[in-house]
């Protein structure tokens, strides 16, 4: 099968979206060698798809030498050369990675291609967002987000026939909304494990886990998977096995994890077991939607200590489900009085009674809205520290 495929380097095509960087190439432009252009040029003509792969690699090694430096806030390039391959059906795929080389976050990252016939006229053009990472914006929560020195992969599925293309090139978009940090931090939890299916295609299981702050929904686990010489061959995700929410907008969703809690995860792909290199991930999710404003208590375990003891409460496992700030308030409920350090703090401290005896203390804690809910623990003082629990499993 042959085509003529014009290729752009993608270092030259990220300045051409970068007005400011631009600018500066046009008043300063730098000198060409006319023995490597006319190499480049030669490139352009490659018409052997056999050999394709091993051009584009070529032309990505000569272009960049003659580009300035790029020194505006945001720059995201094509690294190395994508994979460009066709599906069961002969259409177009493409898969590849975008890095950011700027010193800002950049949002909603795009890369669109323009594909031509043997006429010269436009077939079609199609586009994909980067699998980044997620971050609030403004207005929004998104996983398209690339940060300084950040690469998201992509994958690119056309209706656009193989045989039908002679020349494609690409553009790359993005905007520079501020950003923010999600209030729920959700990561690996434990090893990821990778293994054949039944019919040899590469599979990754693992657990994720919500450290903090909110419940996050629509969490997922994307894999990058690169064959053995580098080349992206296959981008997959799954949703974890989680919990079921109900968001604001009346969807019910299992794919929650709360703060603290663990979920399964198993992405299938489509590369074959035998011939993957490097993997990569990215954790994505949603947050800021749960319909149920209830915030959750959590005053921590029961304690045993000894008299006289320095003792610390601790309320940092209490959230609220779509991460408002929370205000804290402990009060006792039995035993002799003792002093907190702060009522209004989440981790207060007080000194236990000299003498053997239990306390029991309520943590209230209120959201922005003005919803509250409650916990207790109880505090055994006592010559020994086993809890009560423990000492009858030991009988």
């Amino acid at each position: 099968m042959k085509m003529n495929l014009i290729r752009f380097s993608a270092l030259f095509l990220s300045l051409l979206i970068v007005p400011v960087y631009l600018s500066q190439a046009q008043e300063n432009p730098s000198p060409i060698d006319k023995e490597k252009q006319a190499k480049i040029e030669a490139l352009h003509r490659v018409t052997d798809i056999d050999n394709l792969q091993k051009e584009l690699e070529a032309e990505q090694n000569l272009l960049p030498k003659y580009y300035p430096e790029a020194t505006a806030d945001s720059i995201i390039l094509l690294i190395s050369t994508e994979n460009v391959t066709q599906d069961s059906f002969g259409d177009i795929k493409i898969l590849g990675e975008l890095q950011n080389v700027g010193n800002a976050d950049v949002s909603f990252v795009k890369i669109t291609y323009t594909f031509k016939d043997a006429s010269d006229d436009v077939l079609d053009t199609e586009y994909t967002y980067v699998y980044g990472s997620s971050k609030n914006t403004d207005t929004v929560v998104t996983d398209t987000i690339l940060s300084p020195g950040e690469v998201g992969s992509f994958s690119l599925y056309t209706n656009v026939p193989n045989d039908l293309v002679t020349s494609m090139y690409y553009t790359i978009s993005y905007e520079n909304y501020d950003t923010y940090q999600m209030k729920s931090e959700i990561v690996l939890h434990g090893n990821i494990v990778k293994q054949p299916d039944y019919f040899g295609y590469l599979e990754l299981l693992g657990e994720l886990k919500n450290l903090r702050g909110a419940i996050g929904y629509f969490v997922k686990f994307v894999a990058t998977v690169k064959n053995v010489k580098g080349q992206v061959i296959d981008v997959g995700y799954s949703y974890i096995n989680g919990s079921t929410v109900e968001l604001a907008s009346g969807i019910i969703t299992d794919t929650a994890l709360s703060p603290i809690e663990i979920a399964s995860f198993k992405v299938s792909t489509i590369a074959m077991y035998s011939n993957t290199g490097e993997t990569s991930y990215k954790i994505n999710w949603d947050e800021g939607d749960v319909a149920d404003t209830q915030p959750f208590s959590n005053s921590g375990d029961d304690q045993r200590v000894k008299p006289g003891q320095n003792v610390s409460l601790d309320g940092t496992g209490s959230y609220d489900p779509n991460g408002a700030t929370l205000s804290y308030l402990w009060t006792q409920l039995s035993g002799p009085i003792v002093s907190l350090s702060n009522l209004q703090s989440a981790t207060p401290t007080f000194t236990a009674p000299s003498v053997p005896t239990t306390l029991i203390f309520e943590l209230s804690v209120t959201n922005e809205v003005g919803v509250s809910s409650k916990d207790s623990i109880t505090i055994f003082v006592a010559n020994d520290t086993i809890l009560p629990s423990l000492l009858l499993l030991l009988d």
